[in-house]
């Protein structure tokens, strides 16, 4: 017979398992940190999900560890970008993003964690809860709901909404801690961010299950899970596929 064996432990939910993933950046992989002289000067996209993004002003350096994971650091007149325009969005209309930020010092109602630009906006956020990790969802529904709605942490309970009309073009313009218009940069620590362009139809509900397993994974991955509320369905367990 030999010893016993261990169970074999459940896969894990990845954001590649959402066929809708279009755009993935992953602090915690040290492969994907582009470096010259010692320096950081860009990330790349996890596998083929989004292009690559490069620094604006000066370099970006490490940020102190959560949960025992390498975070990036910006400085307030720094940021990553994507000088090319990338496809991000549906053209229905129907996308998201769930991302793990620390902003620090918010000094402007433009400061941002991040947003995309081309032929319009795709999200930027601004807020009081600065010095800690918040896990970001923002949800567009362009077909049924015609609006924009945020989530902090996962909670329904804490939510913004704003109306949502015009479509946007598919191909966007990605910036991390910076807005739009790459002007007002952000302070603070970075974790991991997603982006999907779901385009599932306007009855579809999957892309809200998408984000709560979103939402589990980045909150179990980052030991975050304390900071889910009771009645988030990944609260007690992280997903899987």
């Amino acid at each position: 017979g030999g010893p016993p064996t261990s169970p074999t432990p459940p896969p894990t939910w990845l954001p590649s398992n959402n066929p809708s993933l279009a755009g993935w950046y992953d602090a915690s992989d040290m492969s994907s940190h582009i470096n010259s002289g010692g320096a950081i000067v860009g990330l790349e996209s996890q596998d083929i999900y989004g292009d690559d993004l490069g620094a604006i002003g000066s370099t970006i350096q490490l940020g102190s560890q959560q949960n025992n994971l390498n975070t990036l650091y910006f400085n307030g007149v720094n940021a990553l970008y994507n000088n090319s325009t990338d496809v991000l969005v549906s053209p229905i209309g129907n996308h998201y993003a769930v991302g793990l930020f620390y902003p620090q010092d918010v000094g402007n109602v433009k400061d941002s964690i991040w947003g995309v630009a081309s032929n319009g906006s795709l999200g930027s956020f601004s807020t009081n809860r600065e010095n800690q990790w918040i896990i970001v969802t923002i949800l567009f529904n362009k077909t049924n709901l015609q609006s924009i709605d945020i989530k902090i942490n996962g909670d329904v309970n804490f939510s913004q909404s704003t109306s949502y009309l015009n479509t946007l073009t598919s191909s966007q313009k990605l910036r991390i801690m910076t807005n739009r218009g790459k002007n007002y940069d952000q302070k603070g620590r970075f974790g991991e961010l997603m982006l999907y362009k779901n385009s599932s139809g306007p009855n579809s509900t999957d892309w809200h299950e998408y984000s709560d397993k979103d939402e589990g994974y980045l909150a179990w991955k980052w030991g975050l899970q304390g900071n889910l509320p009771n009645a988030h369905p990944y609260k007690n367990a992280a997903p899987i596929p």
